[in-house]
């Protein structure tokens, strides 16, 4: 497993933001991962993780998962989120994504967040484009690799360049 760069204005990656998820996004054998605990700082009015939050970290590494899966950058197009139960803070869950197929321009995915044992708690299945002509290199120029090995710091570099 390797920690793949983070965005250095992310609220979401960035490790450097005081106020923010510091989330470390993680590669293995094809698969894209997050393990997070949610600070109670970031609870709604019931004290459960704020759902939008939650779903911004689920778009984020469905960003990741097709980087890494089809050398691609992408926008979201259209989602379907399903709630099962609300996240708890403090609460360790895995948020993951895959991609389910492509068809023409478009991309489906699907990501999830899952407790320790393996309960599901959201589900998201969505469409998404890639982003044709994206300035990737300049868009990379604002990523952090120091976590990252030698082998997807060539990976992210090599975006764009074909």
């Amino acid at each position: 497993m390797t920690v793949l760069p983070w965005n250095k204005a992310s609220f979401y990656t960035s490790q450097d933001r005081k106020n923010g998820l510091r989330i470390k996004v993680m590669y293995r054998a094809g698969s894209v991962y997050s393990d997070i605990v949610i600070d109670p700082r970031f609870a709604d009015y019931n004290g459960f993780v704020d759902r939008s939050l939650v779903f911004g970290i689920m778009d984020e590494l469905i960003w990741y998962t097709i980087i890494m899966g089809l050398k691609k950058m992408s926008m979201t197009k259209k989602v379907i989120v399903e709630f099962y139960k609300p996240l708890r803070c403090n609460v360790s869950y895995r948020v993951e994504a895959a991609i389910d197929s492509v068809e023409g321009k478009e991309i489906f995915v699907t990501a999830w967040v899952q407790d320790t044992d393996g309960r599901d708690y959201i589900k998201i299945k969505g469409i998404f484009s890639e982003f044709k002509n994206a300035p990737v290199q300049d868009f990379l120029k604002s990523f952090d690799f120091s976590d990252s090995s030698p082998e997807i710091r060539r990976f992210f570099r090599s975006l764009g360049t074909n």
